[in-house]
């Protein structure tokens, strides 16, 4: 059996293992993460096996326990019966007939998981004509039974000798080529250098010990060598710095890796473990931290103050959602750890810690189908797979105690989602209750102090409603996606979406273009508040009793819904209304001039694209389970902007008072505090009682993360402890892409062609009415944005989004997860969007970007 690198794709863990062998698993695990790895295509051993069998009339194992002495010699001799004439054919259909191959051995106990890399030991051949590959073959699984190999075994106790796989994998025609060790192997302990040995042409004579090659030792935090080699860039040491960290990540330990550098590019050719060493005592656990959806809500650097809040809210909030699952009370104990470490907090920025995700999940019924629908939810990119370890551990067989819990906590599951509308209306009354009317900043220090604590009593503590809610809305709409996926995806679960109904979140841009058409005759109160002249805006508005009304009310109810409302430092609309301000305004100039209405996907049949009157019902049921828990999701989001609100004013306050009492220097200085820290200098159990100095330590530790980074990795993958591993977290450089077609997620259904605006501070800059928004990411504060947008475009998101979910309730068509959207579009370009296929094209660039084009040419 020959496996190109497709089949290969499919098999993981053990199974891989046993069928490629160590480095062909290697090469796999680094073609699974997107490293630049040669084509290649693996030989099995049982092919091979097959082969002798046929040659000999006997199996090679038999042979084996006869302990023939000619044994490799007789391999060699079955290539002659050999069936392997296709193996060639495996690389024609994608490359030239006279490219050349190298032939390397992969035993399942080579460059694996063992100890023991087999180095030298195993025959490997460079350069190979394809009419000498079947040849090569045979010769290296001969080499498997050589007496140098055999006593290789012998004398590491090794056991019985495996049957190698072959990687038959094309040649890179190298300028140089070289090895790059994680560290020192000679000195044998972790430091901040990685080694580098390299020469001109291809690196088996260096790799055999024939030459030395030059040898560089690359600083791992600045990229810099100890001293110059004219065969390596600081560009080269760099990238091969990124693929070193990007491999001890996937192999969770120190690397040796063997690269080829052809025409300025890097290529891996192989990677193992560095086994001179216990992996354990240099690497600890591989952290898996993402950004997707939470830095929706928590975009750019947040204070510590923030996450502080939210990180204890969610430790509370999901232990009482295990325990309302049916999750025994010893489960929960047990992973307690988890709770606390949901959410990470790296430079400054809000990452989901996944493995505690997944352990979550663990607690439930139907983990591995719940992962799956988790990721859709969460809007992750790609599955952490460097988390084997949590997966094997998940898969360990139950006793009789662990099923009747599980089918305990399935009947809990159940029971919840029959009761869910009834804990929806108790939270809402809770919610109502907690935040009833009250003057903040009238309070004391300890009457804001025991504020809190009822608010986080009453709340914070009693959250369950929500989680369950989002839970079930995971869960239908991953249903929902896998009997899409079916039949037509795209058109299936995006229509069925389509008309959420009762979002309100959709309230605002309608209440928006209500006051800006009433107002839209007074030039002066249009322009005052474009101009962002709040006091002017609000007075001249007083002639307009409708429309000041409309206004009044949007402040009350939705005057906590802000750019980032999520993070306490930043200032709802109730304390700056200057965008909203500018958005009524410019809608309002913009009355007189009609924009072409949205041009919307024609609806697709599903009596076409399903085949039974059952399936069509199922999905049916399905889409209406799931649009009214994403109705309510959505909903209950805005409940948490109303609890944020509260919290947001009770620390503002607390900073005023301890202003007032010369403990800090200003009111924004509190949210360089975390909450336990300014709670516990009110009661008492502050370990430090340094305010400034705190303060200060964490305003200078916020600087530099400005200064060196104004963006971040959305995926970090980090080995050993994380706070060893942030001194170069920047996020890649996106180059713009030549295509005038790029691709994301259709969420929102709508063919619209307009003009683009792309905004990255939504505070500063604004649409103008029937512009297509352009963004990396929104939050619920963008809404006021897409009261004038035309369709919108964001670079990440999910179709669980806000922006997915409220496009869809406005009927405004959207393209979520757009990855360079930033890079490739430009403010003024016209482009197409397709909120069905998630296509977004290019149709003519602006006349600015034309004219940069012609100055570069």
């Amino acid at each position: 059996m020959i496996l190109t690198i497709d089949q290969l794709l499919k098999l993981s863990g053990q199974e891989l293992l046993k069928i490629a062998g160590g480095k062909g698993s290697h090469l796999i695990e680094m073609v699974r993460h997107q490293l630049p790895v040669p084509p290649f295509y693996i030989v099995t051993h049982q092919e091979l096996e097959l082969a002798y069998h046929r040659h000999w009339g006997v199996s090679i194992n038999a042979d084996i326990e006869s302990d023939l002495s000619n044994l490799a010699e007789r391999i060699r001799q079955s290539a002659q019966s050999s069936q392997l004439e296709t193996c060639n054919s495996r690389l024609y259909q994608n490359h030239n007939r006279n490219i050349s191959l190298a032939v390397r051995s992969s035993a399942s106990d080579e460059d694996g998981a063992t100890s023991f890399s087999f180095a030298g030991q195993l025959s490997s051949f460079l350069n190979v004509p394809q009419d000498q590959v079947l040849e090569r073959v045979f010769q290296v699984f001969a080499s498997g039974f050589e007496r140098r190999v055999l006593a290789y075994r012998k004398l590491n106790r090794l056991g019985d000798v495996k049957i190698p796989s072959v990687v038959v994998q094309q040649m890179v025609p190298a300028d140089c080529a070289g090895v790059i060790f994680s560290h020192d192997p000679v000195q044998q302990k972790e430091t901040d250098c990685a080694v580098v040995a390299v020469t001109r042409g291809l690196a088996d004579k260096l790799v055999d010990g024939e030459i030395d090659g030059t040898t560089v030792y690359l600083n791992r935090r600045t990229g810099q060598s100890n001293e110059p080699c004219e065969l390596l860039t600081s560009e080269h040491n760099q990238k091969l710095l990124q693929l070193l960290e990007r491999c001890e990540a996937i192999f969770s330990g120190p690397q040796d890796i063997e690269f080829a550098i052809a025409e300025n590019s890097i290529y891996l050719l192989q990677a193992r473990a560095i086994t001179t060493v216990k992996q354990k005592e240099l690497f600890a656990l591989t952290r898996v931290f993402d950004g997707s959806n939470i830095q929706e809500s928590y975009p750019g650097t947040t204070t510590p103050l923030t996450f502080s809040f939210i990180n204890s809210a969610y430790q509370e909030v999901y232990k009482s959602f295990c325990r309302l699952m049916g999750v025994e009370e010893k489960a929960i104990q047990a992973e307690s750890d988890l709770f606390c470490t949901m959410l990470s907090y790296i430079d400054g920025r809000v990452y989901y810690n996944l493995a505690s995700w997944y352990r979550l999940l663990a607690l439930l019924p139907a983990y591995k189908t719940n992962r799956s629908f988790m990721e859709g939810m969460m809007g992750l990119s790609q599955s952490a797979n460097e988390l084997s370890e949590f997966e094997k551990s998940a898969d360990t067989k139950a006793t009789v105690a662990e099923h009747f819990n599980t089918v305990k906590a399935a009947v809990c599951i159940g029971a919840n989602y029959l009761r869910l509308p009834v804990q929806i209306n108790e939270f809402n009354t809770r919610l109502e209750v907690a935040l009833v009317d009250c003057d903040v900043n009238a309070l004391s220090l300890d009457q804001l102090y025991s504020h809190y604590r009822s608010l986080q009593a009453k709340l914070l503590s009693n959250w369950q409603a929500p989680v369950t809610n989002d839970f079930f809305a995971m869960v239908s709409f991953g249903v929902l996606k896998k009997l899409a996926d079916q039949e037509d995806s795209q058109y299936i679960y995006n229509l069925l979406l389509q008309d959420h109904g009762g979002i309100i979140s959709a309230a605002p841009p309608q209440i928006i273009t209500q006051i800006a058409k009433l107002v839209a005759d007074d030039k002066p109160l249009c322009q005052a508040m474009i101009a962002r002249n709040q006091a002017l805006s609000l007075q001249l508005l007083k002639s307009h009793s409708e429309a000041e009304a409309l206004y009044t009310n949007y402040i009350e109810k939705f005057g906590d819904r802000s750019i980032g409302e999520l993070k306490l430092e930043v200032k709802s609309v109730k304390d700056d209304p200057s965008v909203l301000l500018n958005t009524i305004g410019s809608l309002a100039l913009a009355q007189s001039n009609k924009t072409e209405p949205l041009a919307k996907m024609a609806s697709k049949s599903l009596d076409k694209s399903s085949n039974s009157l059952a399936k069509r019902l199922l999905i049916n049921a399905v889409a209406g389970q799931t649009k009214q828990a994403l109705a309510q999701r959505e909903n209950l989001r805005f409940a948490r902007t109303r609890v944020f609100g509260r919290v947001r004013q009770i620390v503002q306050a607390m900073g005023r008072r301890l202003t007032e009492l010369n403990c800090i220097d200003c009111m924004e200085d509190v949210f360089y505090l975390t909450i336990d820290e300014l709670l516990g200098y009110i009661d008492g159990t502050a370990v430090s009682t340094n305010l400034r100095g705190l303060i200060r330590l964490r305003q200078e530790e916020h600087a530099d993360i400005g200064a060196r980074s104004a963006a971040a990795q959305e995926r970090l993958v980090l080995v050993g402890p994380a706070g060893l591993k942030r001194s170069s977290l920047a996020a890649p450089t996106v180059q713009p892409s030549n295509s005038l077609q790029l691709k994301g997620l259709g969420a929102s259904a709508g063919i619209v062609i307009g003009r683009a605006r792309v905004i990255r501070n939504p505070e500063v800059e604004m649409l103008e009415p029937g512009e297509i928004l352009v963004a990396d990411r929104t939050d619920p504060g963008w809404i006021v944005h897409f009261a004038s947008c035309k369709a919108i475009v964001v670079a990440h998101g999910s179709l669980l989004s806000h922006t997915a979910i409220v496009a869809r309730e406005l009927s405004i068509a959207a393209v979520v997860s757009c990855h360079g959207a930033l890079e490739s579009i430009q403010s003024g370009d016209l482009i197409e969007v397709n909120g069905s296929t998630g296509t977004v094209s290019i149709v003519s660039r602006s006349a600015k970007c034309e004219e940069a084009n012609a100055i570069s040419a």
